[in-house]
Order: C-alpha cells, then structure tokens, then sequence
C-alpha cells in the first residue's frame, strides 16, 4: 500500500462502498419492492467525495447527493451520543 490515508480518501472509500451496496441492494430488491428514492447521508462532502458522488449519479439516475445540516443528519448520531453512549 503506498501513500498515507487521509481523511478524505477514507471518506471517499466509505461513500464508494456505501453506493455500490445501495446499489446492490437496490437491485435485489427492485423486483418485489416499489421502491421511490434511496437517500445516502454524509457528513462532508470534499472536492473527492463530490465528484465521485457526480459519477454515480450520472450512471444510477436515482442516487441523489447533498448536504444535510449536522443537527439531521443521521451519520451523526452516534457522534452526537444519541441512542447509546
């Protein structure tokens, strides 16, 4: 492995994972469920994490990406000690 990891690569990696098993998931559940609209949470979305999210949602035409205010963001949750800490 060469180069360190900072933080938005490891942001980029999560976000990456998380699009490809939504899309997964989607996939295997489409033909039973009538599904509307998947939402992916956040917390930042750098330069990186951008365009890649741009990416996918070029290819799946129902990934939408944006910010959500800390105070609504489920991905900040357990960062802000709610439901178990």
């Amino acid at each position: 492995m060469q180069g360190k990891f900072t933080i938005p690569k490891l942001e980029l990696n999560a976000f990456t994972l998380a699009a490809r098993l939504t899309n997964w998931i989607l996939n295997e559940l489409q033909p039973s469920l009538d599904i509307q609209g998947v939402y992916v949470f956040v917390r930042n979305l750098s330069v990186e994490i951008n365009n890649i999210s741009n990416d996918i949602a070029e290819k799946v035409s129902f990934v939408r990406c944006g910010y959500v205010v800390s105070g609504d963001n489920p991905a900040d949750c357990t960062r802000r000690r709610y439901g178990g800490g």
